[in-house]
């Protein structure tokens, strides 16, 4: 006669199997980790997109710094400030590529988007790299720095190889 396991025994035997095996355990965290920066990759274009104020809020720390494709450096307030005021316009963006990695507390999500905007009297058309550096702060991920560049080896070379 066959029995079903019971839920509870295969609760804790899972729970020793990771225990046994550490590096099982951290590359389950990792997964979640990385599928919670890919996540939150997309609702910061998202928030961007619509002017979301409330949504970048949560996901830019106080502490955000970003650089854009002109070496400019603006905080937190000046991207809020000028996203309020209209004269950072992001009219259509879309991720092209992402990668995400976890160091600990610091995740960093690196990849290519295609943006079309403007930020004051410079418009923006076409595919940008970018990077964006994340810290996990009261359990929470927050982004700390985001930096864009033009994609130029893409458009000189279209099998993104450099």
């Amino acid at each position: 006669m066959l029995s079903r396991p019971d839920p509870l025994f295969a609760t804790v035997a899972s729970a020793l199997t990771k225990l046994a095996n550490p590096e099982s355990f951290m590359q389950t965290s990792a997964m979640t980790d990385l599928d919670t920066l890919e996540q939150l990759e997309q609702t910061l274009v998202n928030a961007l997109l619509r002017r979301d104020k409330a949504a970048l809020d949560e996901i830019w720390d106080t502490a955000f710094v970003f650089t854009d494709p002109d070496g400019r450096i603006l905080s937190r307030n000046d991207c809020i400030n000028q996203l309020a005021s209209g004269s950072l316009a992001i009219k259509e963006a879309r991720l092209l590529r992402t990668q995400v990695q976890v160091f600990g507390d610091t995740g960093v999500v690196t990849g290519l988007i295609a943006l079309r905007g403007q930020a004051g009297e410079t418009r923006y058309d076409g595919e940008y790299s970018f990077l964006d550096v994340y810290a996990r702060r009261d359990g929470r991920w927050r982004v700390v720095l985001s930096s864009g560049e033009r994609a130029r080896a893409l458009l000189s070379n279209p099998t993104g190889v450099a």
